[in-house]
């Protein structure tokens, strides 16, 4: 009887082959989600991280050419950092101020602009150092204008400025040149020693 029991139990041919069908899928899909998916996504991730390590490198190249020039460059201001000297030297703040009155007059005229006036302020003692002002009027063309307020940082000695008003004034021509009316309190660095 137990032999009856088995042969009823058996597959028809279709029915086998749906079965071994529908196995062969689902190990084909565990075979997709758990091996082949996961391999494709490190292999996305390790060329993504390659592509990011060959920027950082061009980069990193590019710095390093600019290496040389750069080392170069820091060269020659320390060099001349070295011949500046940093502040004016007189024998008394009165010459310093009279020092530095020349230095915005020249600043002034190298810049195309006109002094209307130039008054020196009193000299102050900070933290052991003397240091002399220069109240400024004058009239100079909007384009010069980034040019003087530089020069007067790179001079030597620098030029602090610790006060500024710009005012607008119409040229006396039409198309011409913008001018503008400049106020400053220039103020410098000064020792009272003999040079």
């Amino acid at each position: 009887m137990s032999s009856l029991n088995l042969s009823s139990s058996a597959l028809s041919p279709k029915m086998s082959r749906l079965l071994a069908l529908s196995l062969l899928v689902i190990v084909l899909a565990g075979i997709l989600n758990l091996v082949i998916l996961p391999l494709a996504e490190r292999r996305q991730a390790a060329e993504a991280r390659i592509a990011d390590a060959a920027e950082w490198r061009a980069r990193l190249s590019a710095v390093i050419g600019r290496l040389p020039e750069l080392e170069q460059r820091l060269s020659a201001l320390q060099a001349a950092a070295k011949q500046r000297q940093g502040m004016l030297h007189a024998e008394n703040p009165a010459l310093a101020s009279a020092e530095m009155q020349q230095q915005v007059q020249r600043l002034i005229a190298e810049a195309g602009g006109q002094p209307r006036s130039i008054q020196a302020l009193p000299p102050r003692r900070e933290h052991d150092a003397l240091h002399i002002g220069m109240r400024v009027r004058a009239t100079v063309q909007e384009a010069a204008l980034a040019a003087l307020l530089d020069s007067a940082e790179r001079q030597d000695p620098a030029l602090a400025i610790r006060q500024l008003t710009l005012g607008g004034v119409l040229s006396g021509r039409s198309g011409g040149p913008t001018l503008i009316d400049l106020q400053a309190d220039f103020e410098a660095l000064a020792s009272e020693a003999p040079r």
